[in-house]
């Protein structure tokens, strides 16, 4: 009923050449962070009448909230699951450490390192390596990217991070390649993207450009 409600609403404002009503989205803090922050200035300065709505949480429930509709679509990293995705950016973890490492890549299995993670880059390389059982045991498992390199510059261990996440975080650290290689898409989800109202479609079509914008300033 809300949704019926919202669309009517939208379809009254397109009438006046106007686009209004609400969109509720779910991200992942970093995109939030680094991506909304920049779409959600322009997309209310051009669309003054919508309401957004943002909730944050992790891949697995950024899924279940859109498969349950509680948000118009969700921007998340891989696994999708089954639902409709649309892959926006391209990116992969990387080992970071205050000094260069000799042993080159980094293995994840190793028993004799201290990784540091933040809790999202976890969660990444469990679901995606769940075959080759990549345990990172002895790990410090923290809430924010931040204090993965704040704790690699304390020298505390090394740290496992996402190159797109360490690029747009100023720091003096050494980047080094890990195996086994953990490439992740982030990507827009829902459970039809071209089912989308309309308010939701121009947000979508803005976050795209955005994310055209950052993957050739990290090329």
């Amino acid at each position: 009923m809300a949704d019926m409600e919202n669309c009517i609403y939208q379809t009254a404002f397109r009438e006046n050449n106007f686009l209004g009503g609400k969109v509720r989205i779910a991200s992942v803090p970093i995109l939030s962070s680094m991506i909304l922050s920049k779409v959600f200035h322009d997309f209310r300065e051009r669309y003054p009448f919508v309401t957004l709505e943002l909730i944050e949480g992790s891949t697995p429930e950024i899924r279940k909230m859109v498969e349950e509709h509680q948000v118009d679509f969700g921007f998340t990293s891989s696994p999708f699951g089954d639902l409709d995705a649309e892959i926006v950016l391209q990116d992969q973890m990387v080992a970071i450490s205050k000094e260069p490492l000799q042993e080159l890549p980094i293995d994840l299995h190793r028993t004799d390192y201290k990784f540091i993670l933040c809790r999202a880059g976890y969660e990444t390389v469990m679901e995606e390596r769940q075959a080759e059982k990549v345990k990172l045991p002895g790990s410090f498992i923290v809430q924010q990217a931040e204090t993965v390199i704040h704790f690699v510059a304390e020298e505390n261990g090394i740290g496992v991070i996402s190159a797109f996440v360490l690029a747009a975080t100023p720091n003096n650290l050494c980047r080094s390649p890990v195996t086994p290689e953990i490439k992740m898409d982030i990507g827009l989800v829902a459970n039809d993207l071209d089912d989308l109202i309309p308010v939701a479609t121009a947000l979508v079509n803005m976050i795209r450009e955005e994310c055209e914008r950052s993957q050739q300033g990290k090329g």
